[in-house]
């Protein structure tokens, strides 16, 4: 996976995925919030959430490398993200692994039995 993303244009952010192994892009333009910071971006596997706020189950999706991951044209590394592990009433659900050296690309693995 390749995910992009870019600050506001015009009001609106510019998100984009690729999977080269499946040969497809996923580009979205999403409306710039008002008052929104602009202080973080987000590279993640994620549960979803149900209409109630509560986390649905993480799926089982083994293990995904993102590589050539950008915001504004910075990799991950020259932005300084920090890798999170996702725990849920404290059981691991997915570990994140460290920065490639190019800092651009990393991978998330599932974790919970």
């Amino acid at each position: 996976m390749r995910p992009s993303s870019s600050a506001p244009q015009n009001n609106d952010y510019a998100v984009k995925l690729t999977d080269s192994t499946q040969n497809w892009t996923a580009t979205k333009t999403l409306a710039h919030y008002k008052g929104a910071t602009n202080g973080s971006a987000e590279v993640i596997a994620e549960a979803p959430t149900q209409g109630n706020g509560s986390r649905w189950p993480l799926a089982n999706f083994g293990s995904v490398t993102f590589t050539g991951a950008s915001i504004d044209g910075k990799t991950l590394y020259g932005i300084g993200a920090k890798p999170v592990t996702m725990v849920q009433s404290g059981t691991t659900d997915a570990v994140v692994s460290a920065l490639s050296s190019s800092g651009d690309s990393f991978t998330s693995t599932w974790k919970h039995y």
